[in-house]
């Protein structure tokens, strides 16, 4: 899929998106987003984490792209929480409180790396690094 054709399909995402948020919807999705924070405590002092939710439209090259530098990333991470699981001093870097130490000790975890399977919105193949092989 070329650069041009990514831009019409960014573009009809957007108008898609801003035909389909009416203010009676924007008005519902706010009441329910409050709620939600309000729930889990998701706040800074009186004021919500988020107040508002915005989507980030991205063509199947951005997503692709943003997906590959973000593996490397989760990659350093799920090391650096290997190292601190393993050994109590590189935990204790961390200076955590000791409910975080808590969480962090507690089971079970999110993967921090993200699983060869995963969907992609590319329907372009891909080159693995590690064999060579394509995927989809």
């Amino acid at each position: 899929m070329g650069a041009g054709s990514d831009d019409g399909l960014l573009r009809s995402a957007i108008e898609r998106w801003h035909v389909g948020l009416t203010p009676e919807l924007a008005e519902e999705s706010s009441a329910w987003l409050s709620a939600q924070l309000e729930t889990r405590g998701l706040f800074f002092g009186a004021r919500p984490l988020c107040n508002v939710l915005r989507p980030r439209f991205l063509t199947p090259s951005q997503y692709d792209y943003l997906r590959a530098r973000v593996a490397v990333l989760l990659g350093a991470f799920d090391r650096v929480l290997h190292a601190a699981l393993n050994d109590a001093h590189w935990m204790d870097r961390f200076r955590l409180l000791d409910w975080e130490r808590t969480l962090a000790l507690e089971g079970p975890r999110i993967p921090a790396s993200p699983r060869r399977d995963s969907a992609s919105p590319s329907t372009t193949p891909r080159r693995r690094r590690d064999r060579g092989t394509t995927t989809r």
